[in-house]
């Protein structure tokens, strides 16, 4: 089985971490820097504190990270948790991270973002923003950029990238708490626990298998699979076009929506001539109440006229 390479890492920093491609290379080209992507990655800094992963966190922040994936039921070094647990610290209390690297307009100005705001390698200075130099040499900004524009090169040409371990900038020693899960660091680490509900779909992997590394032959595979699967459905549509029983449903579809308009005629028809019906009863009602009104008043003037009041005497 193949290892994860720069271009998985950062389909995973895209897909489930909602970052912009530009800003994925970016924190790619600083884990190139800080671990040679190797999750294992592990050392003592220079004050006796901790130092390990993708990203080198140092001290409590790398106790939070064997934390956060013990309580996934992962071990530190599984490169899913780490990569989980990056997306979840951008997502909270370092969203102003994520949302400097994704305003960066080049993979190089969102390496020097993410390593001012994140890493903060030696020579980063107080209160320096996305864009503040960092000339140390110990911080190596100019590698973290390079290898930036690497990780964004292969991740728009579909090739695989960097391989994950393939340089480490500090001597593996992975440490695994007791009665803790083992690491696993394989493709197939991408598509378990944290990443249930991501994108990457195997095809997506595909360019890291044996003749998907090949990037011809890849797009190859590719093309005719998509083209298997537009036949068959072409070919389903067809058997449901043919089939008696098809013919039957269209037909009862029609059938119901031609009663439905008769009815919906017959309806307004009876309708307008109970409409029509009240409408006569209602004007020979008013003619004959009319004509009794008339009497009612010529009554009434005799009445007047013999009581000697009639006013139109």
């Amino acid at each position: 089985m193949s290892q994860a390479s720069s271009t998985q890492i950062m389909k995973y920093l895209v897909n489930r971490g909602g970052l912009t491609p530009t800003a994925a290379a970016g924190i790619v080209g600083n884990m190139v820097q800080e671990s040679g992507l190797d999750p294992s990655s592990y050392a003592i800094d220079s004050n006796g504190l901790p130092s390990g992963g993708l990203v080198s966190w140092n001290g409590g922040f790398f106790t939070e990270m064997q934390t956060w994936a013990e309580q996934h039921s992962m071990a530190w070094n599984d490169l899913t948790a780490q990569l989980g647990f990056l997306v979840n610290t951008l997502e909270g209390q370092y969203s102003s991270v994520k949302d400097a690297v994704n305003a960066s307009s080049t993979p190089q100005a969102a390496a020097l973002a993410f390593s001012n705001l994140y890493e903060r390698p030696a020579g980063t200075v107080s209160g320096a923003t996305a864009t503040t130099p960092n000339v140390n040499p110990i911080a190596n900004i100019a590698n973290r950029q390079a290898q930036a524009v690497a990780a964004y090169n292969a991740y728009k040409t579909g090739t695989p990238g960097r391989s994950v371990g393939t340089t480490s900038a500090a001597t593996p020693t992975p440490i695994v708490r007791p009665g803790g899960p083992q690491p696993t660091t394989t493709v197939d680490a991408l598509l378990t626990a944290e990443t249930a509900g991501d994108r990457i779909t195997p095809d997506e992997l595909q360019a890291d298998s044996f003749l998907g590394g090949i990037p011809v032959v890849g797009t190859l595979f590719t093309s005719a699979s998509d083209a298997i699967t537009d036949l068959t459905d072409f070919l389903k549509f067809i058997a449901w076009i043919l089939s008696p029983i098809s013919w039957l449903r269209m037909v009862e579809f029609l059938v119901g929506i031609g009663l439905m308009v008769f009815g919906t005629h017959a309806s307004i028809t009876s309708f307008s001539q109970a409409a029509s019906t009240a409408g006569s009863a209602a004007r020979s009602g008013g003619r004959r109440a009319v004509t009794f009104g008339g009497r009612v008043r010529s009554a009434a003037r005799k009445v007047r006229k013999v009581a000697g009041d009639d006013p139109f005497k």
